[in-house]
């Protein structure tokens, strides 16, 4: 059965289509002369020795590329060789922060100091420090971003 060209296949290509195929076609001769003077003493026996080559690291380096797609490698996050502190965050104060929020964190104060006078309270105050790294640090960075 006899197609009916499409109205595409009837017009001429756009003018940078005609470039970009009248350049790659100019390439292509170009190397293909070079490889033609670089292998024009070589006999029939010789140009079948290099395309077998070619074709099988080609082939070769296709397959390794296609298994290695098939099982990709585990990727290893290695740790910064130094770190870098986080830069505080910023927050813009819209709204100054309600009073009860000082009040809150006198109430914090107070339970702490009064943790810190008996050796019982002090033992178990180092326990939850020790449970809670940092907090000390954080609740002075927000006090500090308070006022």
């Amino acid at each position: 059965m006899k197609k009916k060209p499409s109205a595409d296949a009837l017009q001429e290509p756009s003018a940078p289509r005609q470039l970009l195929r009248k350049t790659s076609h100019r390439l292509q001769s170009r190397w293909a002369e070079y490889m033609g003077a670089k292998t024009a003493h070589w006999n029939r026996k010789n140009k079948l020795l290099f395309l077998a080559a070619i074709c099988i690291i080609g082939g070769g380096i296709s397959t390794l590329e296609f298994i290695n797609a098939l099982h990709p490698s585990p990727v290893v996050h290695t740790a910064p060789a130094e770190a870098i502190t986080p830069a505080p965050l910023y927050l813009p104060r819209l709204v100054p922060p309600p009073a009860n929020d000082s009040a809150i964190w006198k109430k914090f104060h107070h339970l702490v100091d009064s943790l810190r006078t008996t050796p019982e309270g002090r033992e178990r105050l180092q326990q939850y420090l020790d449970n809670h790294p940092g907090i000390l640090d954080s609740i002075a960075y927000i006090e500090k971003g308070m006022h």
